[in-house]
């Protein structure tokens, strides 16, 4: 719907003045609702729509009905309501028409325990050892980021063991670590729906002495 509004209160939509509208109004409008309930509590829990007509001059608006669906209907049931609008007395006075979705937002707290890197060497050293001393004076970090519905988060640093340095055939060097021994790993904190998980990514960068290293990881 156009117009939507992400809000925690009551929101009203009102229908243009004209020939016809009264019979059977429509609204183009929508609200979006941002609410955090565990499984029982959306049993318990409800949207309400109430249809409320004006009256002229000083008099309070005239109830009416309303009609309401649980949040446990709307988490695992349809999207489109045909429903009964009834009033006080529960006596129907029309149906309403409506689509409702919830859509599921996840805290994730992505690690990553393990990693190594393969790539071209920097330099060129006439001997092992002096290619090894080289290498192991160069700081080597790897970046880690997500990016879960256009955002993305703040990227986590983990610095290479120093110590894993190898150098392979074709002026390649290897580096690796492993953060299983930390009683904390670094990880990255973000909130984002069920549905993101299919199309979102986690993008690593390995970076040696301030540049970027672009290679298999």
């Amino acid at each position: 719907p156009s117009g939507t509004r992400l809000t925690q209160r009551p929101v009203s939509f009102e229908t243009a003045s004209g020939h016809g509208e009264a019979a059977s109004p429509r609204w183009g409008s929508g609200a979006h609702f941002s609410y955090s309930a565990s499984a029982a509590q959306l049993a318990t829990r409800v949207v309400r729509l109430s249809l409320r007509h004006p009256r002229l001059g000083v008099l309070p608006d005239s109830d009416l009905g309303a009609c309401e669906v649980r949040l446990s209907e709307v988490a695992s049931g349809p999207i489109k309501y045909d429903l009964p609008v009834l009033d006080a007395a529960g006596a129907p006075r029309g149906r309403l028409v409506f689509t409702v979705r919830m859509i599921q937002k996840c805290m994730l707290a992505v690690t990553v325990p393990w990693a190594k890197a393969t790539m071209r060497s920097l330099q060129r050293h006439t001997s092992v050892a002096s290619q090894e001393a080289a290498h192991r004076e160069r700081a080597f970090s790897l970046s880690a980021a997500l990016t879960m519905e256009s955002d993305e988060c703040e990227p986590m640093r983990i610095d290479f063991d120093a110590g894993s340095l190898r150098l392979l055939d074709g002026a390649q060097v290897q580096i690796s670590y492993d953060t299983s021994p930390l009683p904390h790993r670094p990880a990255i904190e973000a909130e984002a729906s069920a549905a993101a998980f299919a199309q979102e990514s986690l993008h690593l960068v390995v970076r040696v002495a301030g540049r970027r290293q672009s290679g298999p990881v």
